[in-house]
């Protein structure tokens, strides 16, 4: 009787939150590539550019944990649009400033940093309401849908949309930018979603550090949430070590002209979307675990083989298996989390993980131009590597973590 009870369809709602997530990820995708483009425009100094990317990552150092502790505390579905709308008067902040003629790097500095302390809300909550709107048979099917309308919105659209636009005039992605923030906060669903996962009650009002201590001490004291956890830090070690040095490799040791590198990184794009739509189907067929395990193992060799074979040809193959690991892992990861972390802590067991992520990658970007400065392939060797270790040496875990969330009712 139970499952006859569990939905077949993702119902309007989800689809309505799935519209807000992919308007909110194409809005990021505009600005992570117009944001830079401007800075060009301003200065050629390297140091000043790479500015923007450190606003990029010290929000999440700063906010993410308060984040997480916000988004069990707070309605998430009013915390997604409150930062949403928020981010949409930002951007025509600093779209009126542009018109004025008044762009200068430091105001590019500042859009950046609130503009990502607002994603640190929206992510968080974001990640955490997915159980509020779909029963935990579901969840898989949700998060597929959400990675592979992520994927396309960032990958596919936003990124030619914001460099085009900026041809004609940097007017018109900033404005593209702030219509999609307001569509996102506009189409998302109203009122608790009343899932099983919607929370039971919300994190009893205190000093919010208080909060986050709690989050941090569930973290250390489920031997599964720990375990996950430390895979989120080895692996965002190598995703930074791999992204770091990835054009440089392709152009100087592949041997890719500047103008088709945009081209070899496509394959990256086109393997993840395979991979969101495949997910389902194959963890259906291998398990959740054996889906962690081989995804890992994949991901680690498809790097390797780029590395020991420098040809556009095994670049490109191995970008798009690369795309479709990566993608069958997250999916995975992400729909394990949502099904084994109670409701009224899953905001903050999943910002801890995007904080240990992001705060790793710059020291490890660094960590991979000195082992380029030896070899340039040593870096995405090691970050294969890395990968291949974790889902050989974590694979106990994996089928733990698997079977408590297939005892999830």
């Amino acid at each position: 009787m139970a499952d006859d009870a569990v939905p077949a369809r993702l119902g309007h709602r989800f689809h309505r939150l799935w519209g807000g997530y992919v308007a909110s990820n194409f809005a990021d995708g505009v600005l992570l590539t117009a944001l830079p483009l401007m800075a060009l425009t301003l200065t050629r100094d390297p140091l000043l550019i790479s500015g923007l990317t450190a606003m990029w990552y010290l929000p999440w150092l700063l906010f993410g944990l308060h984040a997480g502790a916000l988004a069990d505390r707070m309605d998430r579905t009013r915390l997604i649009v409150g930062a949403n709308a928020l981010r949409g008067a930002l951007m025509l902040a600093l779209l009126a400033v542009v018109a004025a003629g008044g762009l200068r790097i430091w105001v590019l500095y500042l859009a950046m940093f609130l503009l990502v302390a607002c994603e640190t809300v929206v992510d968080s909550a974001g990640r955490a309401i997915v159980p509020e709107y779909v029963a935990a048979p579901l969840l898989g099917r949700a998060n597929s849908r959400l990675e592979g309308g992520r994927t396309v919105a960032e990958g596919f659209v936003a990124a030619p949309a914001a460099s085009f636009g900026l041809a004609a005039s940097p007017l018109l992605p900033l404005g593209l930018n702030t219509i999609a923030y307001v569509a996102s906060a506009a189409v998302m669903p109203r009122g608790p979603g009343g899932g099983a996962g919607a929370p039971a009650e919300r994190a009893a009002r205190g000093p919010l550090l208080r909060d986050i201590k709690e989050g941090l001490a569930f973290i250390w004291g489920d031997p599964v949430q720990r375990g996950l956890c430390v895979t989120s830090f080895l692996v965002s070690i190598a995703g930074a070590m791999l992204n770091a040095v990835l054009v440089v490799f392709a152009v100087e040791r592949v041997g890719v002209p500047h103008a088709w590198y945009g081209a070899l990184v496509t394959a990256l794009a086109l393997g993840s979307v395979l991979g969101a739509v495949s997910s389902e189907a194959v963890t259906a067929r291998t398990g959740r675990a054996r889906a962690l395990v081989s995804g890992y193992v994949v991901l680690g060799v498809s790097a390797a083989q780029m590395a020991v074979l420098p040809h556009p040809v095994t670049s490109v193959l191995g970008l798009f298996l690369t795309g479709i690991a990566t993608m069958i892992v997250t999916i995975n990861l992400m729909t394990i989390t949502q099904a084994i972390t109670p409701a009224g802590i899953l905001g903050r067991a999943i910002s801890v993980r995007r904080v240990v992520a992001r705060g790793l990658g710059p020291l490890a970007a660094v960590g991979a131009g000195l082992l380029a400065r030896v070899d340039l392939a040593l870096p995405i060797l090691a970050a294969g590597a890395i990968a291949v270790v974790v889902g050989i040496a974590f694979s106990g875990l994996f089928t733990r973590a698997a079977r408590c969330a297939a005892a999830v009712p």
